[in-house]
Parts: C-alpha cells; sequence; structure tokens
C-alpha cells in the first residue's frame, strides 16, 4: 500500500517538474498528463465512499481541461490567437472561478492529504503555464475578481470543513493568480506561505479526523488557540504570516496603478475572514474542561513546529521587504 503510494508520489512530482522545465508546448502538457494520471490513485480511499466519486468528477474535469490545452495548442501552429483558449483549459483544470463548480465537490470526497495535495501541489503546473502564456489582461482580471468573490460568498453558509477549505482555495486563487501577472517572485512566496498555512490546518484536521465544523470542539484549548491564529493567517490579518504576501500582492498592484483590481481583492477577503472567525471563536468561547488546557493537552513535535513555522513572522517581516 505504502509502496504504491510512494510511487505514484514520485510520479505526481516528476509530472510538474516535467512542466515546469520543458521547453515546449506539448512537453508540458505531457507533464499535465502525468500529474493527473499519478494523482488519481492517490484519491482512491477504501475507507471513504466518496472517493470513487470525486476521483471521476476529478479525472472528467481534468480530461475536459488537456483536451482544451491540447486543441489550443495544435491550432496554435495554424493561428497565435489561441492562447486565450489554453488559458481557459488551465484556469479550468486550476478551478478558478467561475470554473470552479467542480472543485468543492471533489474536495468534499477527499481525504486530508488528498485534499492539501489538490489545494496545493495541483496548482503549481497550470499556474507556470499560465504565466508563460497568459497575454489577455481583461480575462484574467475577470478571472481574479469572480474567484475572490465565489470564495467568499459560497464559503459563508458551509459546515463542511473540505468544502470551507475549498472556497478559501479558490479565494486565494484569485490572489495568487494577481501576484503571478505582475511579479513570479510575490507569486512563489505567497504559493509558500499558503502552503505551510494550510499544511499546519490539514494536518490537524486529519489527526482528528474532523470533517465538519461541530467536530472542533474535538480540540483542546491550546490547539484552538493555535488554530484560531492559523486561520486568522489563513485570512490575512496582521502580524500575521499570512498577511505578508498579500501586502506584497498590493503593493506590487497599486505600483503598476491596478487599483481597480486592488480594492475588489481587499474587500472581498473580508468575507473569507468573517467565515474563518465564526468558524473558530465560537469553539474558543466553549471550553467544556479547563483542566484540559494544561492536564491533558498533547501535540505532536510535528505539528507544534508546523504552528511555530506559519505564526512566526514578525521576525522575517524587516528581510523580505528588503528582498520584495
Amino acid at each position: 500500500m505504502y509502496l504504491h503510494k510512494m510511487s505514484f508520489s514520485i510520479l505526481l512530482i516528476s509530472g510538474t517538474l516535467m512542466t515546469i522545465s520543458a521547453s515546449s508546448w506539448f512537453s508540458a502538457w505531457v507533464g499535465l498528463e502525468v500529474n493527473l494520471l499519478s494523482f488519481i490513485p492517490l484519491i482512491k480511499n477504501k475507507t471513504s465512499k466518496l472517493s470513487s466519486e470525486s476521483m471521476m468528477k476529478y479525472f472528467i474535469t481534468q480530461a475536459l481541461g488537456s483536451m482544451i490545452v491540447m486543441f489550443s495548442i495544435i491550432s496554435s501552429y495554424i493561428t497565435p490567437n489561441m492562447v486565450t483558449l489554453m488559458t481557459l483549459g488551465l484556469l479550468l483544470k486550476l478551478g478558478a472561478a467561475p470554473l470552479h463548480s467542480w472543485f468543492p465537490e471533489v474536495a468534499a470526497g477527499l481525504s486530508w492529504s488528498s485534499m492539501f495535495i489538490l489545494m496545493t501541489w495541483q496548482k503549481i503546473a497550470p499556474m507556470v503555464m499560465i504565466m508563460y502564456s497568459t497575454n489577455n489582461q481583461y480575462i484574467m482580471t475577470v478571472f481574479i475578481i469572480t474567484s475572490s468573490l465565489m470564495g467568499g460568498l459560497m464559503g459563508m453558509n458551509q459546515t463542511n470543513l473540505r468544502k470551507i477549505m475549498a472556497y478559501s482555495s479558490i479565494n486565494h486563487m484569485g490572489w495568487m493568480l494577481a501576484a503571478l501577472i505582475n511579479s513570479w517572485m510575490i507569486w512563489l512566496y505567497y504559493f509558500s506561505v499558503y502552503t505551510v498555512i494550510n499544511a499546519t490546518i490539514s494536518y490537524t484536521f486529519n489527526s482528528y479526523k474532523m470533517s465538519s465544523v461541530n467536530q472542533m470542539n474535538k480540540l483542546q484549548y491550546l490547539e484552538k488557540l493555535f488554530m484560531t491564529m492559523n486561520f486568522l493567517s489563513l485570512g490575512g490579518l496582521p502580524p500575521f504570516l499570512g498577511f505578508l504576501p498579500k501586502w506584497f500582492t498590493i503593493m506590487s498592484l497599486t505600483n503598476n496603478q491596478v487599483l481597480f483590481l486592488t480594492i475588489p481583492l481587499i474587500v472581498l477577503t473580508l468575507m473569507c475572514l468573517f467565515y474563518y472567525l465564526r468558524m473558530t471563536l465560537t469553539h474558543m468561547v466553549l471550553i467544556t474542561e479547563k483542566s484540559t488546557m494544561m492536564n491533558k493537552y498533547k501535540m505532536s513535535f510535528s505539528l507544534l513546529m508546523l504552528n511555530n513555522i506559519s505564526l512566526a513572522t514578525l521576525l522575517v517581516a524587516p528581510i523580505l521587504m528588503n528582498i520584495f
């Protein structure tokens, strides 16, 4: 079991690296297909009946996106105006709004480890291809604003943690696309910070086998405190780590005189921050036993390290300001 997962994980990484380092569009497409076909076996989970459904939905959507990308690559030899179609196919593979409806449905049937890969690693190859191909700023602006809007709006009426994280990912996708069209270094930093925070949250949810907001009462007091701070960081609230990449993205957009994009991003992120606060602060108040604060408190070393990394911001802020 572990051997086949290790094999497909290596193929998953290889497919992404193949796309990033490709010298032609066809080689990049092959990397996307290797990445797709290696991720599908990792989705399958014998303990969950929904994993098969998610696997089929993911395969059909990704196959459609790959077909659009391949069609645009072939057509580009005839007419150079097919780059926009390639961008649409890649945005479908990313799950950016308004082509996002498959993303929460697939996420609902995944394990937390597969969910983490879907929210982070699976975004790298399509985003790199978008960085190489995009020349239509109007289409990118539409997808950035709609991703931020749908991620904030649709997440407000959810109680399923996987769907909440999926809509949160769609909202962050808008920010990452905005960073990508301005500076690849800011995108890389944003993506790295987003990955660290998501790793902490997903690891905690997986450790306690949580799938609903009501199950957050399983956490002890200090763990609830860490989770609250991680969600505030994910929402971009200063002085936490998640604030820095959003700050750098805002500075990059304002320096390029793109205020019409900056203001909607900031306003729509407040929706995400609202349901993060609603989800965490309610359970911070509901402490069942005060003795659990110290006597029964247990946290693994890896989770403790992830929390420390995801919350340590002020120490690295001056260095990062000089870099960006």
